[in-house]
């Protein structure tokens, strides 16, 4: 058995029944909420990658370039 196993059973046993229940129900909701934020983090990561290929195919602009853009933009 690993020492960091051997440290846990040790913290367990030393545990009254109402700490590890509570330690339990917290273990659960923390499972929970990295699930939730697993499916989440996902579909944001797939998009930000997409838009990391696009961008690599879009050349730079100059600051000039950026703001000509905008000044036609607003005059549209």
């Amino acid at each position: 058995m690993s020492p960091l196993r051997e440290r846990a059973y040790a913290e367990i046993d030393s545990l009254t029944d109402a700490e590890l229940g509570y330690i339990l129900e917290t273990i659960s909701d923390l499972k929970s909420v990295s699930r939730k934020n697993r499916n989440l983090d996902k579909p944001s990561l797939n998009a930000f990658e997409v838009l990391r290929m696009h961008a690599q195919n879009i050349p730079e602009m100059t600051l000039d370039e950026i703001n000509e853009e905008i000044h036609a933009a607003r005059n549209e």
